[in-house]
Order: C-alpha cells, then sequence, then structure tokens
C-alpha cells in the first residue's frame, strides 16, 4: 500500500505544465479528417533501417552529415510505494574511468571478457546508464528502484571503437561489446562518453563519420581531453584556453553544428594554477568560446549526488576500473555489503526524493522544474 500523501513534505520549484500528449492526438485526430492519403507519405517519413549499419565511405576532412537523434516523449511514471523502494537521490554516482581495452588488466587497461563481467555486475546489481549531462542537469530517469551509472572512456583509442576489414563493428571492442550487451540487455541502455585528444578519433579516419553518428544514435556522447593531453599544473590560462579551445574546434568540425563540447575530463587529472582555474570552466580559442559543464578528475571514489549541496561539476570523481583497491570491484564489494549508500531512483525526472533525515544535505539550486519529496 502506498502511505497516503499527508506523510510527505513536498518542495517545488517552478514546475512545468506539460499538454504535449494532448496536442499530439489533437493532430492526429486532424491528420484522420483530412489526410486520407497520407499513409503512404507517414510511412517513408518513418521508416529506418533496423538491420546492420554500413559505414559510408567518408575521410576525417568530409565527414558527412551527422544528425542529432530526435528526442522521445517520455512515458508517464506511475506512482512507487516507498516502503519498498526506499528511494534516496541524495545517494553516491559511480562515474566510472575507463581508457582501452589489452590483453591483461591493468591499472588503465581491461581485457574484453572483464569489461564484459564489468557491465554484467553493473546489470545484476541493479546499475543502469544515465549521460554524463543528464548527471549534472540534474535529468535523472533511471527507473524506480535502480541506480545510475555514468561510464566514461579516456583518449579515444581504437579499442574504444574499431572497425574491422568487412566494415563491421569489432565485436571485442568497446562499443562493439556495449552493442552486444544492450541487445540482450536493453534496458541497462548504452549511455557513456568518450573523450578525445587532437587527431583522429579511434585512429581509423576513414570511419569517423560512421562512429560519430552511431554514437550519437545510441545515446553516446563525445568529450573534451585537451588537444595534447597537456600536463595543464604549469599552464597559463591561454595556454589552457589553446589546449582545450584548440580540440573543441576540431572536435565541433566532425559533429551537427548544434552540438557542444562541452564535457571535459582532466588530463593527468591536473588543473592550472588557482588563479588560471576558470579557463577549465570557459574561455575562447581563436575568437569560438568554450564552456564545460562538467569537469571530471582522475578520482578514486564515486561523486556525490547532483542534488547533493557538496556537489561540484567543475570537480566530478570518478571510480578508476579495475580488481584493486579502490577500484571499481572493490566499490562494487562495498555496495554488496552497504546498499544504503548508493543512489535509488525514485523513477521521477521532475521530482527528487530523500529520506527526510538527510533534509539539510539537499540543494536544487539550479535546478528548475524539480520538486524536492521528503519521507
Amino acid at each position: 500500500m502506498l502511505l497516503s500523501s499527508g506523510y510527505f513534505k513536498r518542495h517545488k520549484t517552478k514546475k512545468r505544465h506539460r499538454s504535449l500528449s494532448a496536442l499530439i492526438l489533437s493532430l492526429l485526430f486532424a491528420v484522420s479528417l483530412f489526410g486520407g492519403c497520407s499513409a503512404d507519405i507517414n510511412s517513408a517519413e518513418s521508416s529506418s533501417p533496423n538491420g546492420e549499419v554500413t559505414p559510408p565511405e567518408v575521410i576525417v576532412e568530409s565527414p558527412g552529415p551527422v544528425e542529432m537523434p530526435a528526442e522521445q516523449e517520455v512515458p508517464e511514471v506511475p506512482e512507487i510505494d516507498f516502503n519498498v523502494v526506499k528511494p534516496n537521490e541524495l545517494g553516491e554516482v559511480m562515474v566510472i574511468m575507463y581508457h582501452n581495452l589489452g590483453d591483461k588488466n591493468t591499472d588503465y587497461a581491461r581485457t574484453a571478457e572483464s569489461f564484459r563481467a564489468d557491465l554484467e555486475r553493473l546489470y545484476e546489481m541493479g546499475f543502469r546508464t544515465l549521460p554524463l549531462r543528464d548527471l549534472v542537469k540534474g535529468n535523472i530517469t533511471t527507473p524506480a528502484g535502480y541506480t545510475p551509472v555514468v561510464l566514461t572512456f579516456d583518449d579515444g583509442h581504437i579499442t574504444n571503437f574499431k572497425l574491422l576489414e568487412d566494415q563491421t563493428i569489432d565485436p571485442d571492442c568497446v562499443v562493439g561489446i556495449m552493442s552486444a550487451f544492450a541487445e540482450e540487455h536493453p534496458d541497462f541502455g548504452m549511455h557513456a562518453t568518450f573523450f578525445f585528444n587532437g587527431g583522429t578519433p579511434f585512429a581509423q579516419k576513414d570511419s569517423v563519420a560512421f562512429k560519430f553518428n552511431y554514437m550519437l544514435e545510441n545515446g553516446m556522447d563525445i568529450g573534451n581531453h585537451s588537444f595534447g593531453h597537456e600536463h595543464f599544473k604549469p599552464l597559463s590560462a591561454h595556454e589552457v584556453e589553446a589546449a582545450l579551445g584548440k580540440n573543441a574546434v576540431q572536435l565541433k568540425k566532425l559533429l551537427p553544428e548544434n552540438y557542444e563540447i562541452d564535457l571535459l575530463a582532466l588530463p593527468y587529472g591536473e588543473r592550472p594554477a588557482e588563479g588560471q582555474r576558470g579557463t577549465l570552466i570557459e574561455g575562447q580559442y581563436e575568437g569560438v568560446p568554450y564552456k564545460n559543464i562538467a569537469i571530471l578528475n582522475v578520482g578514486w571514489k564515486p561523486s556525490v549526488s547532483p542534488f547533493d549541496v557538496s556537489f561540484d561539476f567543475a570537480s566530478i570523481q570518478r571510480v578508476q576500473s579495475g580488481d584493486g583497491h579502490l577500484q571499481l570491484t572493490d566499490w562494487l564489494d562495498g555496495y554488496a555489503a552497504n546498499p544504503d549508500k548508493r543512489f535509488i531512483s525514485d523513477g521521477r525526472a521532475d521530482r527528487v526524493a530523500i529520506p527526510a533525515i538527510l533534509s539539510e544535505k539537499v540543494d536544487l539550486t539550479g535546478f528548475e522544474g524539480l520538486e524536492l519529496l521528503e519521507y
């Protein structure tokens, strides 16, 4: 039985009213009245191939059109039993840091078999992938009772996304493994962010457009890792701007015009001197501005919730992949023993549900339209 509505304390910011469903129904009714010959047109407009995708013959300098996927309407979410789900949207969120795949597990490499095992364990433990942008924007679409997890991959290594000689996706690269896993477990999702340095993304210049199209179509994002994988610590503000701005400009040439390069993973986890750090957030290169909404550390622990008063978008912690001390396996073992430390979603992207005892830790400043529910 659901708890009575009087049991909760509700707090609202500017709540948005949605009438999209009613508008769509009205349009469909109008089409049924006046569009008797439109069936073939509608079918042609909505058709899309579902089979294996063959990459076009393109090169980096002329990548062809890369289109942003259309946003889909979010269905209504049924109310939950708070006694059963026990949501805690102030719990910890893992932003996992991967680099490349290799023949053996190291601090920065993971075998294909171990990466598959990571995904399987995350899935079985109730984690579901979430875009990094959604995390920092507070748009938590994770189903009720589950925990969001953000997957990140630094350096744009070929083992992240590789095409074989027959132009099919290597089943043992990161994207190939994630695609196969998502086919078997579609509710896990394929959300991940790949951070690139200068040069050819994924080291296969004739397939960049195909790969970026595939990524965007499947909920993956592209981020900045600096042009030359620079050490930021000794750099001036101008040099940091050049390292970030130049890379952002080069990446945007390969992407849709409205796609923003606004996610940054710090190379080596380094920051410039105290007075120069504002350039990590925003700056310009040859008159072209950049502005980052998420800056990731080379961290060793999970991030706090974006709704936690201590959350800082410019210093987001990450969990390193691996099986050693304070690496991914270690943290998963910890959550198995102490599941209450995890972020547990209430299934509502327009609401933040927390135990009342944590009310002093919550801060929704900057998140417009969110309702706070304490129970």
